[in-house]
């Protein structure tokens, strides 16, 4: 073999008989857009949104989808109200191209997170959620995650919120996620939340908004003030009757009582939340910006009548 060919050889060998190294899904040094800053993070509640399912061609419509859950957000109060307390981040995580195909032979995404419906029903969970919080952590302040999948199905709140095609349900998720509210919705369809969320044993449930039967006395409006834990609402004026005891909640019709007869917490297309959530959400706002909550100040601005034409 001559010089030439034994140096083509090698070249040959060194191309081709390497292993070719597999395209990797990121999680750090990312793309990271900020869209709103208000003030510093240890001051804000910083809300960052991460792409699930989006391949690095389709940002725009990623961010398109971003400006719709935000402009649903900022027309909901307490939000609405709060927006100058929020910093808003964009995290930019690519899903690859699989190399199988899908029912309607378009190749398979490859989802960062492991997107996946949850059993025999459309609920969209997340199998690595711990990539989540990997991926978040590029931004200046990860306090609020709202995750965008692009596989539709139910979205829902834990840690985080998994959007997963409809964005009207992002006020009810955050409800969960900042207020530590509980559904107040009768689940007849869904039978499996009633079977995965059974009632507590000799004690309350942990939601302020959700009272079990043994305790609340809902006998009058004097025994609700007493025994409810938004028993306070029933000294403003205007409280009868939208701030009450109402049966109902928890994914039941009975046995578990809530304050007001409509709210986003009893259904995500409500149009706005009741007195209580309200209160509870803006409470968790500004503790989140380390800021006082003023009892009266906040009810001389959110009085009660406000909601009699809103509810009723």
């Amino acid at each position: 073999m001559t010089t030439k060919s034994a140096v083509l050889f090698a070249l040959f060998l060194a191309v081709f008989a390497t292993p070719l190294q597999a395209e990797e899904i990121r999680y750090e040094n990312l793309k990271v857009s900020t869209i709103q800053s208000t003030g510093p993070a240890a001051q804000r509640a910083d809300i960052v949104f991460v792409s699930e399912g989006f391949l690095a061609d389709q940002h725009r419509e990623y961010d398109a989808q971003v400006r719709s859950c935000l402009n649903i957000l900022w027309s909901v109060s307490p939000f609405k109200e709060l927006k100058d307390k929020f910093n808003v981040h964009v995290v930019y995580v690519d899903a690859l191209r699989g190399t199988g195909y899908d029912s309607r032979g378009k190749r398979q995404i490859i989802y960062p997170f492991g997107s996946e419906y949850s059993g025999n029903t459309s609920s969209v969970r997340l199998t690595k959620s711990d990539k989540v919080r990997v991926a978040a952590a590029n931004a200046p302040g990860a306090d609020y995650i709202i995750v965008i999948s692009t596989l539709a199905g139910r979205s829902h709140a834990g840690g985080m919120v998994v959007l997963a095609g409809d964005h009207a349900a992002l006020p009810h998720e955050f409800g969960h996620l900042i207020g530590g509210l509980g559904d107040e919705y009768s689940s007849r369809s869904q039978l499996r939340d009633r079977d995965t969320h059974v009632l507590p044993s000799g004690r309350d449930l942990h939601y302020p908004n959700l009272q079990v039967d043994s305790k609340i006395d809902t006998t009058n409006s004097q025994s609700i003030q007493k025994t409810a834990k938004w028993g306070h609402f029933l000294d403003l004026p205007d409280a009868d009757p939208i701030v009450s005891a109402y049966q109902g909640g928890y994914y039941r019709d009975i046995g578990v009582w809530r304050p007001s007869y409509s709210c986003i917490m009893r259904s995500s297309q409500g149009a706005i939340f009741c007195p209580v959530c309200h209160e509870e959400l803006y409470k968790a706002i500004l503790q989140k910006c380390r800021q006082p909550f003023a009892h009266e100040a906040y009810h001389r601005r959110f009085p009660l009548k406000n909601w009699k034409t809103k509810m009723y």
